[in-house]
């Protein structure tokens, strides 16, 4: 048989079949069986990603501290020039040691207190360790061990002397 009746024998088959779409499908089955080809399919449509649009005019920062909690004194502070004498960041593994450095890193630069957001915002901008103000308070559970105080009427946090020795054990632990 040739190609020519094939496709005579192949639409007599299918000419039964109503529905337009379903008689293509069956005379491309078809025809792939009698000459074992596989038949052309059309493209598929590729499927068109929604690109999802980044929210304009916020920044993420604000999930993380409120820069209107934050002193202009605390934004200029650079505590990197202050942590010579300091255990190694690093070695903070715990939330609430990391604060307790950067308590010790304000104190040396003159500043007694930090609130939360000044913590948060310190960690994140200057010691690049995404940390939301309200992770600040795993520090709270400190004050029993008598490493930090909070001054309710100011909110701020201040290191005592037993959390700078905790802070000079770090690299030996």
């Amino acid at each position: 048989m040739d190609r020519q009746e094939i496709l005579k024998k192949i639409e007599s088959e299918v000419s039964i079949i109503k529905d337009q779409e379903l008689r293509k499908i069956a005379f491309e089955k078809l025809l792939s069986q009698e000459l074992g080809e596989p038949a052309r399919k059309e493209q598929k449509k590729k499927k068109v990603k929604k690109l999802t649009k980044k929210k304009s005019g916020k920044n993420n920062a604000c999930l993380y501290y409120s820069i209107d909690n934050v002193r202009d004194e605390i934004k200029n502070i650079n505590i990197a020039n202050q942590t010579k004498e300091l255990v190694p960041y690093k070695f903070c593994k715990k939330v609430w040691e990391r604060c307790l450095w950067v308590l010790v890193a304000a104190k040396k630069s003159g500043i007694d207190g930090l609130n939360n957001h000044e913590i948060a915002y310190l960690l994140s901008k200057r010691l690049y360790k995404n940390t939301k103000y309200s992770t600040v308070n795993h520090v709270r559970e400190k004050v029993a061990d008598g490493l930090v105080t909070f001054d309710p009427g100011t909110n701020f946090w201040r290191i005592t002397p037993d959390g700078e020795k905790h802070l000079g054990t770090l690299d030996v632990q």
